[in-house]
């Protein structure tokens, strides 16, 4: 997630907006102000990609020890669990998400909600 997500995303979106943006506008536009409105788009462009790198600088210098890793290892070490896939734990050991209300009404059954993290520690008391 976060090598997908915050460094691979923010990278392409920037090559988007400083690039493939204004180049597909360049074929489109037919305006009386066309120049105008290139320029206007390449400022914009040029800005929103450096946002983007600029999150990705973020990113990686908070979540990462080597940005270029492939495996867990690359992050750091607070970061490298994944307590995401079906929810996470509190402190008793029960699944816990922010999922809505009329899910968590719901009577599931303890592996269905561990499969789509649907879980409350409140929807196991007492299991």
């Amino acid at each position: 997630m976060l090598r997908d997500h915050g460094l691979q995303t923010p990278f392409a979106d920037a090559e988007y907006f400083s690039k493939t943006l204004p180049a597909l506008a360049a074929t489109d536009i037919a305006s009386a102000y066309r120049d105008a409105l290139l320029a206007d788009l390449h400022k914009a462009g040029d800005d929103a990609a450096a946002a983007y790198k600029h999150l990705r600088t973020f990113v990686a210098g908070t979540f990462f020890d080597n940005p270029d890793g492939k495996s867990a290892s690359a992050l750091k070490e607070p970061y490298r669990a994944d307590s995401f896939a079906l929810g996470r734990r509190n402190t008793t050991g029960r699944y816990i998400t922010t999922a809505p209300r009329y899910h968590r009404r719901r009577a599931v059954r303890r592996s269905s909600a561990h499969h789509h993290g649907l879980a409350r520690a409140d929807d196991f008391a007492g299991a």
